[in-house]
């Protein structure tokens, strides 16, 4: 037990660095570190994400999740949204748009154009999305399992074998979205979905080292 609080210590201690990343990552006039910081440090709170994940009844994750990441993501969307267009919009003379700043706190759209009031918002309803998915998922495919009456694979093994299947999904949409070059950063989806192979991806890869670095949390 000892054991396995260190390494949840050591999680947090992961996470807390990977927002430290965020915030210098968003403020550093190095363009090395920024790229640095940019090519990992969101992968990584996926992958931590994915490693604390829980199996738990659809509804009540839901709720669980919708407290823990869109209430706090409304609040501090509207409160530095307020910041942005009453103080800062001015002193910096931003052109950007009040209305579809504001419109995007529903949409959730990535991108900075539509988060002018802060940019690394996007994330938590990214996180909420990719986190209801792979939980009904994941549901379905131990659904799937139950009403099996004899295997010869155990329910740990499937669902490895069916997130593997997940991601090598993820990833072959990645492949297929940059073979195609297609404009991601200009098309928005609502709701962070054109980031959901990528999120998916590293949520998945997460939940497989979980099976290894965490395997009394399950």
């Amino acid at each position: 037990m000892r054991r396995l609080y260190s390494r949840l210590a050591a999680l947090d201690s992961l996470r807390g660095f990977g927002i430290l990343l965020v915030v210098l990552g968003h403020t550093s006039w190095s363009a090395g570190l920024v790229s640095w910081i940019f090519s990992f440090h969101m992968p990584l709170f996926f992958i931590i994400s994915g490693m604390l994940f829980h199996e738990r009844q659809f509804l009540d994750s839901f709720k669980r999740r919708a407290i823990r990441l869109l209430v706090p993501y409304v609040f501090f969307g509207t409160v530095t949204l307020a910041y942005w267009a009453l103080i800062e919009r001015r002193l910096r003379g931003d052109e950007g748009s009040v209305p579809n700043a504001l419109a995007n706190i529903v949409l959730a759209r990535a991108g900075s154009d539509n988060y002018p009031q802060n940019a690394a918002l996007w994330f938590l309803p990214c996180l909420f999305v990719t986190e209801m998915l792979f939980l009904g998922f994941f549901l379905l495919v131990n659904k799937a399992g139950s009403v099996e009456t004899k295997t010869v694979m155990g329910g740990g093994w499937r669902n490895r074998i069916a997130v593997m299947a997940l991601a090598l999904v993820s990833f072959l949409s990645i492949i297929v979205m940059w073979s195609l070059d297609l404009p991601v950063d200009q098309f928005r989806l609502p709701w962070a979905f054109d980031i959901l192979s990528f999120s998916m991806l590293f949520y998945c890869i997460g939940y497989l080292l979980s099976e290894f670095i965490l395997p009394h949390v399950q």
